[in-house]
């Protein structure tokens, strides 16, 4: 398995991302119903997106939080019914372990922008594979070299707090909270690396 990749390495792999079902949750009455399928989990993929500023010092709330559970991708829209208690919960609950790509900056963003929680068995990738000896981290060398195919990063710098998200960019903000999940699971199936 490789811990090193080029860019142009990277861009020479087929495009990948998330082809399965994303349940997007923008009203108080579909968060029971998603928080109770994501409890069922032991292992989680977690992400955010944030509305970009363009402006010095100015800093967006996260607008997203994008949980992947084995079977498909929960999108809570942050910015249209604010930070779930229950979700919150979660991010504490000692038995479901979050996995992320730079995920303890999310958790302490979150944490300073709604309300102060203590998260609870996160596992950041970036943090890991260093560990690890991988030359290259971040979302688009890892999916790269662990899961062979390359993710677009093209909707990144979108408006995240838009009334209704496109296609694009909901097939983006599930991609890149599966695609952590994935890596985590290849890395622990793999008998080259212990941790």
């Amino acid at each position: 398995m490789k811990t090193s990749i080029t860019k142009p390495e990277v861009n020479d792999l087929p495009l990948g991302r998330f082809e399965g079902q994303i349940s997007v949750i923008e009203t108080i009455q579909g968060i029971s119903a998603a928080i109770e399928d994501i409890e069922k989990e032991n292992i989680i993929g977690v992400d955010t997106e944030t509305r970009p500023t363009f402006k010095k010092g100015v800093m967006n709330k996260t607008a997203l939080v994008q949980v992947a559970t084995k079977n498909k991708v929960y999108l809570f829209r942050l910015n249209k019914i604010g930070f779930p208690f229950a979700l919150m919960r979660i991010f504490e609950n000692s038995k479901i372990q979050k996995i992320g790509i730079a995920i303890l900056q999310d958790m302490k963003e979150l944490s300073d922008q709604f309300y102060p929680f203590k998260h609870n068995n996160v596992t950041d990738l970036n943090v890991l594979c260093k560990t690890l000896k991988f030359e290259n981290i971040g979302a688009r060398n890892l999916t790269a070299m662990l899961l062979g195919f390359r993710i677009s990063k093209r909707q990144q710098t979108s408006n995240w707090e838009s009334d209704s998200l496109n296609e694009n960019q909901l097939r983006y903000a599930a991609t890149d909270a599966w695609v952590a999940r994935q890596i985590y699971l290849t890395l622990y199936h793999s008998k080259e690396f212990t941790f």
